[in-house]
This record gives structure tokens, C-alpha cells and sequence, in this order.
């Protein structure tokens, strides 16, 4: 048994897990093996619970709105950056508030084109964060703000998992450079690789000052 000390002083005996099962730890539920599952679960939750109380209430549709902008959606936002969802899951998390209640109750048909609901207002879209580019960005933001501070411990742990996936797939060039499509059969799953097919994805090139190793 493992044992530490407690704000008193009192020794407690660790609770020891799977790999795969996760825990809340800082609003978030992420198991040390990487899986989302408890995390997605709660997320949809959140989303049925928050949809099933805007349908047996009485807001007006400027309120409906409010709520679903400023309460649900940074419910769901809040743990993105230390995730990686799938745009599957994103898409089925978000369901219940766009589809169940959300949008009507806000004077918009439920079945308005989800690309205008999440386009910018310029090209008459609702302006409304898609889940899983909100994510993309938290990682981004976060390589980005991390990265930068030579000592920062999120930037080290960031370019210490690059340079692991370098040396894992063998290669001498940065990671985000290369074709995810062609490289990510010999990559291991981990919040670095999820960062790297969303950049691939969408056509973003971040440059990580980091060592390149000659093969």
C-alpha cells in the first residue's frame, strides 16, 4: 500500500486504480490509460439534464439564449483543453442543447444547417463554438502559452511527449510538419497525436522550437 499525509498530518492509504478507469481531478474525469469515457458520460449528462430543465420551464427566448451561451456551454467548454473527444462525441454532447431545446426555445428551428449555427455572424451564423474546434484551440493555446516559458512545467511535459513520438515513429523532422494521414498508424494515442490531427485537419502549422535528433 501506498500512504501520504493528509492537511493534518494523519497518514491515508492511496486508492489504487486500473489504467483505465478515471477519477474527478480538477473538474475533470481522464484516466491515466488517456480514455475520455467518464468524461464524455458526464458531458452528455450535463447536456440531458441541462435540456430536460429549459423544456419544463418558462424563459423567454432572449433568457433560453443567455443560459444556453453562458452556463451550459461553459460547463461543457471548461474541461476541453485537458481532453481529447472525438467530433463524434463533441457532436453527441451537444446534441441535447441544440437539438432538445436550445435553439427552439430561442425562437430558431432545431433543424437551422449546424454549419450556420456555428458560422460567424459576418456570413449570418449564429456564432456559436463548435465543441470540438473549442478544443482544438485549448490545445493550441495551450502549446502555444506553455511552450513559450523554457522552465514552465505543462510546456516541458508538451515538448517531452513531441520528442517521445519523434523518436517512437523515427523521424528527423518536427512532428506537426509531417501528413498526419500518412503517420499515425505508428503513433501511440496521447493528447499530443489528438492535437496533431486537429492541426492536420484544419490546415495549422505550429513551430515548436525543439531538437531534431540526425538519424
Amino acid at each position: 500500500d501506498l500512504h501520504v499525509r493528509d492537511l493534518d498530518g494523519n497518514f491515508q492509504t492511496l486508492e489504487r486504480l486500473e489504467v483505465s478507469e478515471a477519477r474527478r481531478t480538477l473538474g475533470v474525469r481522464v484516466a491515466m490509460g488517456g480514455n475520455n469515457n467518464a468524461e464524455y458520460l458526464y458531458l452528455r449528462q450535463v447536456a440531458k439534464d441541462w435540456s430536460e430543465n429549459l423544456r419544463s420551464g418558462h424563459l423567454p427566448r432572449r433568457y433560453a439564449w443567455q443560459s444556453m451561451t453562458t452556463t451550459v456551454f461553459m460547463t461543457l467548454y471548461f474541461p476541453l483543453v485537458a481532453t481529447t473527444l472525438t467530433r463524434r462525441q463533441c457532436e453527441k454532447i451537444m446534441s441535447p442543447v441544440l437539438s432538445g431545446g436550445g435553439l427552439s426555445h430561442s425562437g430558431v428551428i432545431k433543424s437551422f444547417p449546424r454549419k450556420l449555427v456555428h458560422g460567424p455572424r459576418d456570413f449570418y451564423g449564429y456564432n456559436l463554438p463548435h465543441m470540438y474546434e473549442k478544443q482544438g484551440a485549448a490545445h493550441i493555446s495551450k502549446i502555444v502559452s506553455s511552450t513559450c516559458v523554457g522552465t514552465n512545467q505543462e510546456g516541458l511535459l508538451i515538448k517531452g511527449s513531441m520528442q517521445q513520438h519523434q523518436v517512437e515513429i523515427g523521424i528527423d523532422t518536427l512532428l506537426f510538419d509531417l501528413d498526419y494521414a500518412r503517420w499515425k498508424y505508428v503513433a501511440t494515442h496521447s493528447w499530443i497525436k489528438h492535437t496533431w490531427k486537429f492541426l492536420w485537419e484544419y490546415d495549422i502549422r505550429i513551430l515548436v522550437k525543439q531538437p531534431v535528433l540526425p538519424l
